[in-house]
């Protein structure tokens, strides 16, 4: 028995596929959500003085120096430069080029506008401690720092494999990628806009109504703040509705981009179906460890992100509320959860500002976890499925009785069920030996009688007909196209595979060559080669019909190229029977003449 090994090239082709194709949608995803903080600590002071209560919340901000208002505003106009230039990249209207050394610059200017600022308030114009402390904008400052850092190095690693020819200098998104980034930009919007106009309906500041709204998009609900008059609990209900809407897009998003790293490529004995077979059993193998691998991942992220988090809530809630870590502990797991008891909300700026970054790394980092949880453990999502199983069971053992008592139904019914065969027959078109199971041919059936036939009729001698060819490629096209529609990951069995390839080589001595000499169509292949089907980083179904359309373009050309000899031909069989061989008498002793040959052909002599 072949037990695959994920090897090292195949990391090293993983860690180019993040790289390439996951680094520059998760960046823009990141990026307009990480503008909302620089926007916080524009709009509030860094610093705070107590009063009489000793409270963060109670504490009244400072004016901060001019030169640390620049700096905000400055890493703010970079940040949004940054984010609007790489979404212009993402949509092709910028050169990868020219885009992408642009993001990371104006990227890397805003985390180090805003380390400037940090920094030489710390060192100019600190606060005097006990009498002050540093307020919700220092924090925001601090974390938008980070993020910027964080999403300008994704950017240069992907700069640094185009440098290394490992990819081309361009984003190619699909349409459901576009789709993601443009969800994953509403939560950031949607808090930003509400927030402004929430603070200014409740009068609250606008770091306290971004928590507020923050707290209450996630339905957390801690009751540490509460709508101070009627105009905001007005807000509140449509501020809700829309923002759960938004927080499942953004979910949906980062699950799709994120979903895309998880279907590796393996790069890596006899008969050909041997060979397949193989190729079969190591993707479902090694696709089943890759499902643990990815559940073990997330997993440890979400450990992180619990232990972590209550951390950091520990040691910013210790002046406020002195709690311990297993009750800042179980805080995480209540606001994970959702559940929100109400017995410990915050009070510090630190702990208000980490908990609104905090949540919104934990809305995809949980949903990621139970989606994996539900591929790692396959028999909990497929309980119900199990269950329908025994009911239909049950149905036809109990129809079985009826249409024994009942012969007239019982031959109504299987002529009805004959019926429906043969139309589905013609309208899938290709011949295809379809296994009655419901698994789309995800496993390989075992020969018997019939598949031996079909296989010594599809390798019997070669095709009549050409024209034959071209009609048996179209009906494939159109089956193909109705399987990408209905089922575009279905996997083709064994003999599937022989009648497409048969189909495909049909023309193979027709291909074009390319300005190397080399042949640009892909009609050979080795089930265990990096051309497999199986491997080529596509699903089998676009594959196929790719393979299918280079083979429909080699007959037409072919067919071009043939009716172009035969006017030729016919041309000069009738310049000779009329005596025109020379150019002189053509122009001299007869006048040009259009001999109609066929109502749609004619030729000009």
């Amino acid at each position: 028995m072949f037990v695959p090994a994920i090897s090292k090239t195949t990391m090293i082709l993983e860690n180019q596929l993040f790289a390439s194709t996951l680094i520059p949608p998760l960046a823009a995803v990141i990026g307009p959500l990480a503008n909302v903080f620089p926007i916080a600590a524009l709009v509030t002071s860094w610093r705070a003085e107590y009063t009489a209560s000793g409270t963060d919340a109670s504490a009244k901000a400072l004016q901060d120096p001019h030169w640390c208002t620049a700096l905000n505003a400055s890493s703010l106009a970079a940040a949004f430069l940054g984010t609007i230039i790489l979404l212009m990249l993402l949509a092709r209207r910028i050169r990868y080029i020219v885009g992408m050394p642009m993001v990371i610059l104006l990227w890397l200017m805003t985390p180090g506008l805003l380390i400037s600022g940090v920094v030489s308030m710390h060192i100019y114009a600190p606060p005097l401690r006990p009498q002050q402390t540093y307020s919700q904008g220092f924090w925001y400052a601090v974390i938008a720092a980070v993020l910027y850092l964080f999403a300008s190095a994704m950017l240069v690693i992907n700069m640094r494999g185009y440098f290394l020819d490992h990819y081309s200098a361009s984003l190619q998104l699909t349409k459901h990628e576009g789709i993601s980034i443009l969800q994953g930009l509403l939560p950031s919007l949607w808090l930003a806009v509400w927030a402004a106009a929430f603070s200014q309906v409740s009068g609250l500041t606008y770091v306290d109504a971004l928590y507020f709204s923050e707290n209450t998009l996630l339905t957390v609900g801690f009751g540490g703040m509460l709508p101070p008059n009627n105009a905001a609990m007005g807000m509140i209900i449509p501020f809700t509705i829309g923002g759960i809407l938004s927080v499942g897009f953004l979910i949906n998003g980062i699950s799709t981009l994120v979903g895309r790293i998880n279907e590796s490529n393996l790069i890596l004995l006899r008969e050909e179906k041997d060979r397949f077979d193989a190729m079969r059993h190591i993707q479902i193998s090694t696709g089943k460890s890759k499902k643990w691998w990815i559940f073990c991942q997330s997993l440890l992220a979400l450990s992180v992100l619990w232990c972590v988090g209550a951390a950091v809530f520990w040691k910013a809630e210790m002046r406020e509320q002195h709690l311990t870590y297993f009750e800042t502990f179980f805080f995480c797991f209540v606001a994970l959860l959702t559940i929100g008891f109400g017995d410990i909300y915050f009070k510090s700026n630190a702990g208000k500002t980490f908990f609104v970054v905090w949540s919104l790394i934990g809305i995809p980092v949980i949903t990621i976890f139970i989606s994996n949880l539900a591929e790692a453990l396959p028999f909990l999502g497929q309980a119900d499925i199990t269950f329908g199983r025994w009911v239909r069971m049950l149905g036809s053992r109990l129809l079985r009785r009826v249409t024994d008592k009942h012969p007239r139904v019982r031959s109504w019914m299987k002529t009805k069920a004959n019926t429906a065969a043969a139309e589905q027959s013609v309208r899938s078109g290709i011949p295809f030996l379809r296994p009655e199971s419901s698994e789309e041919g995800q496993n390989a059936p075992q020969n018997n009688g019939q598949t031996l036939e079909i296989l010594a009729e599809l390798f019997s001698g070669e095709i009549a007909d050409e024209h034959d060819t071209a009609r048996g490629i179209v009906v494939a096209i159109r089956s193909v196209v109705r399987d990408m529609a209905t089922a575009p990951d279905k996997r083709y069995t064994y003999e599937e595979w022989v009648y497409l390839t048969r189909l495909i080589r049909s023309n193979a001595a027709l291909r074009p060559l390319s300005e190397t000499g080399e042949e640009e169509d892909l009609v050979e292949w080795d089930w265990i080669g990096e051309d497999s089907p199986i491997l080529s980083g596509k699903s089998e179904v676009e594959f196929a019909l790719e393979r299918l359309c280079e083979s429909m373009a080699r007959y037409v050309r072919q067919q071009r190229s043939l009716q172009n000899e035969r006017g030729a031909s016919v041309k000069n069989a009738l310049r000779s029977m009329m005596g025109l061989e020379g150019p002189t008498r053509r122009r001299h002793s007869v006048p040009s003449a259009i001999i109609k040959l066929h109502p749609w052909y004619s030729i000009e002599i």
